[in-house]
């Protein structure tokens, strides 16, 4: 209750009363990004209590979406599915809502597919499949890995990398390879046998980098890749993956 303190008087106020949920979700937003022909890897929600153990459900509002729940009863996991391959390029939200003891906890999904528009096609020699760059929906959004199977050339995954992606090579083995993203000036080393991003690394910016638009990239020897960029005359850069 909030009452007004006056002078010689006071106002009563009104009494304000809320309910304190009796599960929790974390996160507790979900945003999603992927391409046209490629529905997302799955998304895992925790659901909790403070306290006691407490029964929950959960149900998607929207087709796109599937929930399924891996224990009646907290502590739990939503696992959320996403049926995108037919949805076209554009923005979509949903939601995933928790029920429990007749409190509804919504959970926001936002969705957003970007035209399939590929900058760079690379053979795997060690397994049946093509990678594609994508470069990314606008400037400041990260680009993807996409797989294609080269028998029946079908999309198959996406995996997000850096900003505007613009080439690759694979390492000695095969079972790596190396994305350069011009947007924010990083090298991306994907393990192909998990289909995984193993990590990213940032390099300083060149020089004449506002003269270019991409970065060209080749495997060297001994995780050491090089970069040249595309200026009226191109710089050769070696950056060393190990250190």
């Amino acid at each position: 209750r909030v009452d007004v303190i006056g002078v010689s008087t006071n106002l009563q106020g009104p009494v304000w009363r809320f309910q304190t949920p009796p599960i929790t979700a974390s996160p507790k937003t979900i945003s999603i990004r992927s391409i046209a022909g490629i529905s997302p890897e799955e998304v895992s929600l925790e659901v909790r209590s403070p306290g006691t153990a407490r029964n929950w459900s959960a149900a998607e509002d929207v087709p796109w979406l599937e929930v399924t729940s891996t224990s009646p009863q907290t502590p739990g996991e939503a696992r959320i599915s996403f049926q995108t391959t037919q949805l076209p390029a554009g923005r979509y939200n949903g939601a995933v809502t928790l029920a429990s003891e007749g409190y509804s906890l919504p959970v926001p999904v936002t969705l957003e597919v970007a035209d399939l528009g590929l900058v760079k096609l690379l053979a795997d020699p060690e397994r049946p499949y093509v990678y594609g760059l994508h470069p990314g929906s606008s400037t400041n959004k990260s680009g993807f890995l996409v797989v294609i199977d080269a028998a029946t050339e079908r999309l198959q995954r996406a995996l997000e990398l850096g900003t505007k992606p613009t080439d690759m090579d694979f390492d000695g083995s095969g079972d790596a390879l190396y994305a350069i993203n011009f947007g924010d000036n990083t090298i991306s080393q994907v393990d192909l046998r998990s289909f995984t991003l193993a990590v990213t690394k940032a390099f300083p910016r060149p020089q004449n980098h506002e003269r270019g638009d991409h970065y060209d990239l080749r495997y060297f020897r001994s995780n050491t890749v090089c970069f040249a960029d595309a200026a009226a005359a191109p710089a050769l850069h070696a950056f060393d993956f190990a250190t």
